[in-house]
């Protein structure tokens, strides 16, 4: 199953609530994917439609990213070997005070954003980094969207996950220097993701390939599909309350994932904290190299969005201008 049915599982073997009886036991599933407010004009939701088909109908032939810091140069073997590092953890009040002064940005926007900006800290340090932030080379990340029922009130039903599951994919912006300007670009790249019917189309397709290729000629061809993106990303929403196991308070909720990808990242949040999982390739690095920039791009980007009285002006460009029409 997904981070959303394990933690799930998780909860069941949680005690029954000590400081707030009234506290739902389960965590709710995360929100359906809303529409984005204002990003993009008809004409660009059209065009990011076709777009997305096309996208999707294509991604067979598609090619990986480039090798880097953060990507294995061979794709297709994949590590048996792999590290594991956990950030700090950050307030979640603090990041819902970031998000309020961006118009109309989610949690979700903030918390990909300060993933982006921990990325890029980490790419200026290490060997290579820099050139390769210089070059065309890009950095993407899987990520999984639920595509359950909504009349699901749980997710394991009969003894499984029920599995429903489309990919989405995302390009971390990594050039600029602008905290600010990052937010606001991931918001947008973000937004065009909501819109694209590219996951879905994906999933159909998928689907209709199982029916017709032989398992071991699927699986080859879903690992190959699936280590395109440097990074495999989730986002797994914990208790937001005090969880206790065997009568004994669950300090703090971790969350792995051994991926086919080099890198995974994964963010998590449990009891008001937010902090993020990272799994990497022993080839690749050192997991707290990159676990140790989390804190200290959350408190700069902290720093620059609240020394504005009031919402965090969007950058001016043509390309805003066009993407209203």
């Amino acid at each position: 199953g997904d981070g959303v049915s394990q933690i799930e599982v998780l909860l069941r073997l949680m005690d029954e609530e000590k400081e707030d009886p009234e506290a739902e036991k389960k965590t709710a599933a995360p929100k359906r994917r809303k529409k984005p407010k204002g990003t993009y004009g008809p004409l660009n939701k059209a065009k990011i439609f076709m777009g997305g088909v096309f996208a999707a109908l294509a991604s067979a032939a598609a090619k990986p990213d480039s090798p880097g810091p953060l990507m294995r140069k061979d794709v297709t073997v994949a590590s048996v070997q792999k590290k594991f590092a956990m950030t700090e953890s950050i307030a979640l009040d603090k990041l819902k005070d970031i998000k309020q002064k961006y118009k109309d940005a989610t949690l979700n926007d903030i918390m990909v954003a300060l993933l982006t900006l921990t990325l890029k800290a980490y790419l200026r340090e290490v060997e290579g980094g820099e050139a390769f932030l210089k070059s065309k080379g890009k950095v993407r990340a899987s990520f999984p969207i639920n595509t359950r029922s909504k009349k699901a009130k749980t997710t394991f039903r009969d003894g499984s996950p029920n599995n429903n599951i489309a990919l989405g994919m995302l390009q971390f912006p990594l050039k600029g220097n602008s905290r600010t300007k990052t937010v606001y670009t991931v918001k947008r790249k973000l937004d065009r993701i909501k819109l694209s019917p590219m996951p879905i189309v994906q999933l159909f397709l998928a689907r209709t390939l199982l029916k017709l290729l032989s398992r071991k000629a699927a699986t080859e061809l879903f690992q190959e599909a699936g280590n395109q993106t440097t990074a495999m990303l989730s986002n797994v929403p914990g208790p937001q309350h005090t969880a206790y196991l065997g009568g004994h308070k669950v300090q703090d909720l971790q969350f792995g994932l051994y991926s086919g990808n080099g890198l995974y990242l994964g963010l998590i949040s449990y009891d008001g904290k937010v902090s993020c999982g990272i799994c990497m390739d022993d080839q690749l690095g050192e997991p707290n190299q990159l676990a140790k920039h989390w804190k200290s791009e959350f408190e700069a980007l902290y720093e620059e969005t609240m020394k504005h009285e009031g919402m965090v002006p969007q950058p001016k460009s043509m390309l805003s201008f066009l993407n209203k029409i």
